[in-house]
C-alpha cells in the first residue's frame, strides 16, 4: 500500500511535490504537479536521496510521475540526470519508470523506449502508473500484492 512520506509545497501554499512509498513492493514515488523551477527540482532530487539513504537498499524501483507537471525543463536531465541516477543507484534503485503525458513525451528529445541505462539503474517511460508498474514487476524483484 501507497503511503505518504512527505510533501513540499510553493511559495502560494499549493503542493508542488509529494514523496511516497509502499514497502510491499519495495518502490517508492515521486509526484511532481504544477510549475517547478529548477530549485524546486533540486530540493525534490535532495528529498529523495536523503529519503533512500534512511535505509540502502530498501527501495529497488521508482516511479516517477511527471502527468500533473505544468512545464518540463528541458535541461533538468541534463543538469541532473548525470548526478541524480547514479545518486540513487548509489542507495540501492535499479529501475526507474517515469510517467509522461503524451504531450510531454512529444516534446521531450528522450521519447524513445527505454530512456537509458544508467549504470546500475535502468530507466524506462511510460503513459500510465499502470503499466509503469506492471513493467517493474516483470523485473521479478517486486512482489505482486
Amino acid at each position: 500500500m501507497k503511503k505518504l512520506y512527505t510533501e513540499s509545497r510553493n511559495h502560494k501554499g499549493k503542493v508542488h511535490f509529494r514523496l511516497s512509498y509502499d514497502d510491499d513492493r519495495r518502490i517508492f514515488y515521486a509526484t511532481w504537479i504544477g510549475y517547478q523551477q529548477m530549485d524546486d527540482i533540486k530540493r525534490g532530487a535532495t528529498k529523495i536521496i536523503n529519503f533512500l539513504k534512511q535505509d540502502p537498499g530498501k527501495y529497488i524501483s521508482f516511479i516517477n510521475d511527471l502527468t500533473d507537471m505544468k512545464k518540463m525543463w528541458a535541461n533538468a536531465n541534463d543538469k541532473l540526470g548525470g548526478f541524480f541516477v547514479p545518486k540513487i543507484a548509489e542507495q540501492g534503485v535499479k529501475y526507474q519508470a517515469e510517467i509522461k503525458t503524451d504531450e510531454q513525451l512529444l516534446s521531450s528529445a528522450n521519447n524513445h523506449f527505454p530512456l537509458i541505462n544508467a549504470g546500475n539503474t535502468e530507466v524506462n517511460i511510460f503513459k500510465d502508473e499502470e503499466d509503469a508498474l506492471m513493467w517493474l514487476i516483470s523485473k521479478n524483484e517486486l512482489i505482486v500484492v
